[in-house]
């Protein structure tokens, strides 16, 4: 809970700026002092096999194959996805 509180019923052309900087700093300082009680963990990636990699691959392949007369463009980036491999 904040403690910052005002009354911005005047209407002015300062009053729209003066709300928008104090939501804008209660909204840094929130998130600067903000602890985490435990250390967040990073997901790591399972290892691929080498045979479901390459299948995987050939079906990029296939599906590049089917869009190439409709949207060429999506079957070059299909195509591309499965050259970084």
């Amino acid at each position: 809970m904040s403690s910052f509180a005002s009354d911005f019923s005047q209407a002015g052309p300062q009053c729209d700026y003066v709300g928008n900087v104090g939501l804008t700093a209660r909204a840094f300082f929130k998130a600067l002092f903000s602890i985490n009680a435990r250390p967040q963990e990073v997901p790591t990636a399972t290892p691929v096999s080498a045979h479901k990699r390459a299948k995987n691959l050939m079906e990029l392949n296939r599906m590049a194959n089917q869009y190439e007369s409709t949207m060429p463009g999506m079957a070059s980036e299909l195509r591309c996805i499965a050259a970084r491999g």
